[in-house]
């Protein structure tokens, strides 16, 4: 996941649901993502699911001007990929 372009976006789903992410102190100086959440809970992925976005979520990036260096660097974090062992 890469640092977002914007501070608040919100996309209303055909499907009646709603999608919103918001970047708290989003600016030139915060570049780096210190922190996920998704509907108000600790996000560890390095990814959104397209399911995910199809069931209404909210997630919350916090942005920092400073890397996270632990932020998703568990295996768990990383999306499924067949050529991963």
């Amino acid at each position: 996941m890469g640092s977002p372009l914007f501070k608040n976006i919100k996309l209303h789903l055909q499907n009646g649901n709603t999608f919103e992410m918001k970047a708290a102190n989003n600016s030139k100086e915060n570049i780096y993502i210190d922190a996920i959440l998704k509907n108000k809970t600790a996000h560890k992925k390095n990814y959104i699911t397209y399911d995910e976005i199809m069931n209404g979520s909210i997630f919350s990036v916090e942005m920092s001007p400073n890397p996270n260096i632990t932020l998703g660097t568990e295996k768990s974090s990383r999306p499924y990929s067949m050529t991963q062992e």
